[in-house]
């Protein structure tokens, strides 16, 4: 029997009795949950099978978007926004844009070229009459690019004086040593190319090689690390100048590896700054790490009063609490494996119950944070759902309107009644985020009069009840987080969307499939840096190219980074 056959029976049975249409409408939802779990599934193991064939070194499953007739209207277009994917709205406006300032910048007329080199074209006055004379002058500029080996032998003459006994050896230029046999331009290059164009170790070795220059893959991976410690120094202080200055941080995460093992890589960005610091879980006390620029010596916990009210916050026992408050003193500050031998050895109870003493840990870790000066503490917080974000931001946090409306997207109905019901809340999920968009950009009166006007709007759409039990659930859920959802009422600066550090997190996944993972601890870490060196320069209007060799050559005529940051 076909779904649409299923649902027309039960159409005809619905007006039996109250009774039978209540049972019917159970078993309707629990048919569209199977089906949306067994959709997920699908989804699930397919992905397995994708990872599984990239690590056999194959292609994973190629992914084909064919429009549906039901996307294209009579003249052949596609439809408007009433039919758009709810978490494809802001991407479509944001392509858009990208594709106008694409094009913009690709005619001719509106692009300059910088003139390195002038050269003056003459005729022979033999072959002109005795009485030419330049009447005017035509230019045609050329672009090209020098890429050639530049291989130097340096023979310094040295001097022997009998009278002092002392021999004088002629310098080498400024930039050149005995201790690294490789030239500034040849070190950025190593650097910029994997940065900028995610080239990988084994491509740039064969490009190198076919140019005639005699390195290994081990000198070249040496070098790659030993050149680009510089760019860590400058990633945490480019961390610190954005929490300080920018009205709100953004963050992100995505999966990545080192030496196979499953990272999750944290993304930091504002206006002027993007920042990737990697971590070996998605833990809060690793997101804590991340937004503090990669503590040397690690985070420290302590128990002080901004930790007794995040136990209380996180519902930890009184019992729990009062055994807390009497193994730790007030403000003392311990690491985290010093927190968790002194919880094993004086509290066993506690630490044998891992998700309690967990939500403890992150207690004393988050108390910690907020009252520590050594790093800036982040203000204005905009993420995603995810728990471990929470309580980061002093100020607000604000949830992402496009992540929540990812989860109405990932609905799958099969019935005709719950597709209408998805189909038409969708029309008035967008038409409230317009009317939020809006708000922006009106003047701070017309903002104070459209504020509860807004607020009572977003009460009656998320109160919406339909017979699809599965939206019905996600639409609570989006109601739960109202306070959150509409920071951007009361807090203009802050967007209503994380596109910026998904747009960062996006980066950092296209150079996992160039490279698909690190090798050690140092190698990701230089790669976070160069990857914040390359995303914060672009931010800033600062030419990579100029920038990583400027930093190689130690010639420091470029501003650094976080001081373009700092100062917009």
């Amino acid at each position: 029997m076909k779904i649409a056959e299923i649902e027309t029976m039960i159409s005809q049975l619905l007006t039996d009795s109250d009774e039978v249409r209540a049972v019917l409408h159970v078993l309707l939802n629990l048919l569209a949950e199977q089906y949306q779990t067994i959709e997920e599934q699908k989804k699930e193991i397919q992905e397995l099978k994708d990872e599984i064939n990239l690590l056999k070194g194959e292609q994973k499953k190629p992914e084909f978007k064919a429009k549906k007739k039901s996307d294209i209207s009579s003249n052949g277009k596609e439809k408007g926004k009433d039919d758009t994917d709810l978490d494809d709205k802001d991407q479509a406006d944001n392509d858009l844009e990208e594709r106008k300032k694409k094009n913009k910048n690709n005619k001719r007329g509106n692009r300059e070229v910088a003139i390195d080199r002038e050269v003056l074209l003459t005729i022979s006055k033999e072959d002109l009459p005795p009485d030419a004379i330049i009447k005017t002058t035509h230019q045609v500029v050329v672009q090209n690019i020098l890429f050639k080996r530049d291989n130097v032998k340096y023979t310094q003459t040295v001097y022997y004086s009998a009278i002092t006994g002392q021999t004088y050896e002629a310098p080498l230029p400024t930039g050149v040593s005995k201790s690294c046999l490789y030239g500034s331009d040849l070190l950025s290059f190593i650097s910029i190319l994997p940065t900028l164009l995610d080239v990988t170790q084994g491509n740039l070795h064969k490009l190198l090689t076919n140019l005639g220059l005699s390195i290994s893959t081990g000198t070249l991976n040496n070098l790659w690390l030993k050149n680009a410690e510089w760019a860590i120094a400058e990633q945490e202080a480019i961390l610190q100048a954005g929490i300080s200055t920018s009205d709100y941080v953004q963050i992100d995460a995505t999966s990545n590896k080192e030496a196979g093992k499953s990272m999750t890589t944290q993304i930091l960005t504002g206006a002027l700054f993007v920042v990737y610091n990697t971590f070996a879980t998605k833990s809060r006390l690793d997101v804590l790490r991340a937004v503090q620029g990669h503590p040397q010596d690690d985070i420290c916990l302590s128990y002080n009063l901004n930790t007794q009210k995040l136990l209380l916050h996180y519902k930890i026992s009184a019992a729990d609490r009062s055994n807390l408050a009497q193994l730790f003193c007030t403000n003392q500050v311990l690491s985290p494996n010093d927190f968790r031998k002194k919880i094993a050895q004086e509290l066993p109870k506690l630490y044998a119950k891992p998700n309690i003493f967990h939500k403890v840990e992150d207690c004393f870790a988050l108390g910690h944070y907020h009252t520590q000066t050594d790093f800036p503490i982040i203000q204005n917080l905009l993420s995603d759902a995810a728990p471990e974000y929470n309580q980061i931001a002093a100020t607000s946090h604000a949830l992402c309107w496009v992540h929540d409306a990812r989860y109405y997207h990932k609905l799958v109905p099969i019935f005709d009644s719950h597709k209408t019901a998805l189909k038409n809340f969708k029309k008035s999920y967008w038409a409230y985020y317009d009317k939020v968009l809006a708000f922006k950009n009106l003047s701070v009166e017309q903002q104070t009069i459209q504020i509860p006007l807004l607020e009572a709007a977003f009460d009656t759409l998320f109160a919406t009840k339909t017979q699809y039990e599965a939206l019905d659930k996600l639409i609570q859920k989006t109601a739960a987080n109202k306070q959150q959802l509409l920071v951007g009422l009361y807090n203009s600066a802050v967007p209503l969307h994380n596109n910026n550090a998904e747009l960062g997190a996006r980066r950092i996944v296209r150079k996992r499939d160039a490279s698909l993972h690190t090798m050690s601890t140092t190698g990701t870490r230089v790669r976070d840096a160069m990857l914040t060196i390359c995303q914060t320069a672009a931010k800033c209007g600062v030419s990579i190219i100029d920038y990583i060799a400027d930093r190689i050559a130690r010639t420091y005529l470029i501003k650094p980074l976080a001081f373009s940051v700092a100062n917009p």
